[in-house]
C-alpha cells in the first residue's frame, strides 16, 4: 500500500469546473477589456473570499493579479485594490476573507480570476519527505507560461445579483489536487497547471472562515467589532481601508487571546475595546446568511497575531528533547511581515514561555507540547542557528489532524488503538517519539497509538475501520494515551475521490453507461484506478465486478465532460451521460476520470453528484 501510495502522490490529474450557488456553470472565456463604462448610479457590496480544495503541497504561493466581475451588459468592474500574494496549501480547511467590495448594482453573469507564476514559490515533498522546490512550471502542452486567467459565467438563474442594502458574498475555491501534475524525474521536478476553479454565491458551508487585518472599532453594545481587512501576507500595521471593511459578530462563547492571554464572551470584546486602533486582529469563525454575518469562535489580537510584534512559526513537533523543539513543515511569520518556508526549525522553550490552547481560554505549560502536536510559537529567530527563542514567547496549541485504521477498540470503552497513516498529512516516519511515554516501553508508538474518545462513543469503529481524527497530543512524557479526540470520524462519512486514467485513451472504458449510472470495464483500468478517503488508498482492480458510479437521488450534480479544450457542463447526469454516449459513439475516447461522493466499499459504488471526465 505504501508503495502505491508513493506512486499515486506524484501525479495528480486536473480537470476544470466551476459552481455557483450549490449549481455549476463552467467554461474558458476571456477576461475582456476592463476599461467598459458602467452606466449604473447606485452600489451595493459583495464580500469576495479566496479558498483551496487539498493538494499535495507543502508551498503554493503564486499572485493574484485581479478578480473582475462583469455584468449582462458587457461593462467590468475590478474589486481587488492590490495584487495580492496566497499561499493556497494553507487554506485547505479555511477561506480567507479577500475584499468587500462597493460596486455598482446590477446582474453580474462572469468574474474572471488572474494568476501570476512569474514568481510563485511552490514546494512539494519528495518520496523520502524532503521538501523540495519544483524547478519548471508548464502548461498542459508543456510550454512556459507566466500567467493565467480562468473566468467563471453563472447561469441566467444563479447569476450574482448586486443591490443597495443587499450585501452577497462570492467564494473562489481552487482546487490544489484537480489543478496540478508533478512529475519527479531524475534531475528535475516539473509541475503542469491548469486551474481548477469553482465559484459560489451566497452559499453557506462547513469550511470556517478568517478575516485578518488592523482594529477598526469596537461596539460592546452591539457584542460586535469591525476589522480593516488585509489578507494573507499584506501587513498589518495599514490602516488603508482598500481591501474594505468586515463587520465581526462576537459570540458568549468567543474565545479571545489578546497580547498572549486568554478571555471568553463579553469579557473579550471588553478587553479588545480597551486595545489602540490599528491593533492586529484575527477572527475566525462562520460566514451565515438569514441575515448574512460572520460570527467570530476564535480571536486574536495584538502580539497574539502572526506578523505582529514577534517571529511566529507554524508546524509539527517531530522531536523534543528537553526544552528543545524540532517543528516540521515550519511556516515562518517575520515580525517585519515577510514570511520564509523552513522545512525544519528548532525552538527553544523556557520557565517563561506561555502556552494556550485552541478553542480554549484556558492557559496551559510547555509539558502540554509533545510530537506529533501541531503548534503556532511566538518568539525572536536566530537566523543564523535556525532557532526561534521563546523562552520569553508563546506558543500556541492548534487542532492536529490523524488518519489512520483502527487496531482495537475492546481494552476500554473510551480507548480506541490506531495505526497511524499520517499526522496533518505528514507520514509517520518523520516523528521521533522518543519520551513522549512515562517510560521508554510506553513510549508512543504510531502503529499502535491510543486515542483518549471521552465521550464521543466510539462503538461504531471496530477493527480495520479507517477513521479521522482532530485534537490535541497528550502531554509530553506521561503516554499512554497518546492523544484526546475532539472529533472522530469514519471513513465512510469522509469524503472520497476516485481518480481513473487510460493511456493510451480508451474508447470502451465502460461496461454500462446509462440515466442511471456508469459501470468500468474492470479489464481495461488503466492508471491511475484507485479511491482515495481519508489517507486510505484502494485499488478498483480489487473488485472483481467493475466499480460504480451512480448519481444521487435527484439526480442532480456537477458533471462536466472536456474534449478539445472545451468544457460542458451539465446539472442532470441523465443529460451528462446522454452527451457522453454521443460523442463515445462519434469515435471520442476516455482518458480521465475523476469523480467525488460517498462510496461503499463493499458494493464498490460511488454515489457521486460531482464528476469530469476527459476525452481525447
Amino acid at each position: 500500500m505504501n508503495a502505491i501510495y508513493k506512486k499515486l502522490r506524484k501525479t495528480f490529474l486536473f480537470w476544470m469546473i466551476l459552481i455557483c450557488s450549490g449549481l455549476l456553470i463552467s467554461g474558458l472565456y476571456g477576461c475582456g477589456d476592463a476599461s467598459n463604462p458602467d452606466e449604473t448610479q447606485e452600489t451595493g457590496q459583495v464580500v469576495i473570499s479566496l479558498t483551496d480544495d487539498a493538494g499535495d503541497f507543502i508551498n503554493y504561493k503564486v499572485k493574484v493579479i485581479s478578480l473582475t466581475l462583469i455584468k449582462a451588459n458587457g461593462a467590468i468592474v475590478e474589486t481587488l485594490p492590490l495584487e495580492t500574494e496566497v499561499d493556497f496549501a494553507q487554506y485547505t480547511d479555511m477561506t480567507e476573507f479577500l475584499t468587500a467590495a462597493t460596486v455598482p448594482s446590477g446582474v453580474y453573469t462572469k468574474a474572471c480570476l488572474k494568476l501570476d507564476y512569474r514568481n510563485a514559490d511552490i514546494i512539494v515533498e519528495n518520496e523520502a519527505g524532503e521538501a523540495v522546490s519544483v524547478d519548471a512550471i508548464e502548461d498542459e502542452d508543456g510550454n512556459s507560461f507566466e500567467t493565467i486567467e480562468v473566468s467563471v459565467r453563472l447561469s441566467d438563474h444563479n447569476r450574482l445579483v448586486i443591490a443597495p442594502g443587499v450585501p452577497a458574498h462570492l467564494s473562489f475555491d481552487f482546487d490544489l489536487n484537480a489543478s496540478n501534475e508533478v512529475v519527479f524525474d531524475d534531475e528535475s521536478i516539473t509541475l503542469t497547471v491548469h486551474p481548477v476553479l469553482l465559484a459560489q454565491v451566497d452559499v453557506e458551508t462547513s469550511r470556517i472562515h478568517r478575516v485578518r487585518g488592523p482594529l477598526k472599532s469596537v461596539s460592546v453594545d452591539n457584542n460586535s467589532f469591525k476589522v480593516i481587512i488585509r489578507p494573507f501576507f499584506h501587513v498589518l500595521s495599514h490602516g488603508n481601508e482598500r481591501f474594505g471593511i468586515l463587520k465581526v459578530i462576537s459570540r458568549d462563547t468567543t474565545v479571545y487571546e489578546i497580547n498572549g492571554e486568554q478571555f471568553e464572551g463579553q469579557d473579550g470584546l471588553r478587553e479588545l475595546d480597551q486595545q489602540t486602533p490599528l491593533t492586529a486582529i484575527i477572527a475566525i469563525g462562520e460566514l451565515l446568511f438569514n441575515p448574512p454575518r460572520f460570527e467570530a469562535r476564535e480571536v486574536y489580537a495584538g502580539s497574539s497575531v502572526p506578523g505582529g510584534e514577534n517571529d511566529v512559526i507554524t508546524g509539527n513537533v517531530i522531536a523534543r528533547s528537553g526544552n528543545n523543539l524540532t517543528v516540521r513543515g515550519a511556516t515562518l511569520f517575520r515580525s517585519n511581515g515577510s514570511v520564509i518556508f523552513n522545512s525544519t526549525q528548532i525552538i527553544l522553550l523556557g520557565e517563561n514561555t506561555t502556552v494556550s490552547r485552541q478553542l480554549s481560554a484556558i492557559t496551559g505549560s510547555t509539558d502540554d507540547i509533545s510530537v506529533g502536536q501541531k503548534i503556532m510559537a511566538f518568539g525572536v529567530l536566530n537566523a543564523e542557528e535556525n532557532q526561534i527563542d521563546a523562552t520569553s514567547g508563546h506558543v500556541r496549541l492548534l487542532l492536529t489532524t490523524l488518519k489512520g485504521i483502527v487496531v482495537d477498540n475492546t481494552t476500554d470503552s473510551r480507548l480506541v488503538v490506531v495505526d497511524l497513516n499520517s499526522i496533518d498529512g505528514r507520514r509517520t516516519g518523520l516523528f521521533d517519539f522518543s519520551g513522549t511515554g512515562s517510560d521508554l516501553v510506553n513510549d508512543a508508538d504510531p502503529e499502535n497509538y491510543e486515542i483518549n474518545t471521552g465521550e464521543l462513543a466510539p462503538d461504531n469503529f471496530g477493527a480495520g475501520t479507517p477513521v479521522k481524527i482532530r485534537g490535541f497530543v497528550n502531554k509530553f512524557g506521561i503516554a499512554p494515551p497518546d492523544f484526546t479526540a475532539q472529533t472522530l470520524v469514519g471513513v465512510a462519512n469522509i469524503q472520497a475521490i476516485l481518480k481513473a486514467g487510460w493511456f493510451p485513451a480508451e474508447p470502451d472504458a465502460f461496461e454500462t453507461l446509462s440515466s442511471d449510472n456508469i459501470i468500468f470495464d474492470p479489464d481495461k483500468y488503466g492508471y491511475p484506478r484507485h479511491v482515495f478517503q481519508a489517507g486510505v488508498i484502494t485499488d478498483l482492480e480489487s473488485f472483481e465486478n467493475g466499480a460504480q458510479l451512480i448519481p444521487p437521488a435527484s439526480g442532480l450534480g456537477i458533471f462536466a465532460i472536456k474534449q478539445n479544450r472545451m468544457v460542458q457542463v451539465h446539472t442532470s447526469f441523465e443529460n451528462f451521460s446522454d452527451d457522453l454516449a454521443e460523442r463515445l459513439t462519434e469515435n471520442a475516447a476516455v482518458k480521465h476520470l475523476t469523480a467525488v461522493g460517498a462510496f461503499d466499499s463493499n458494493s464498490a459504488v460511488l454515489t457521486s453528484r460531482r464528476i469530469s471526465i476527459r476525452l481525447f
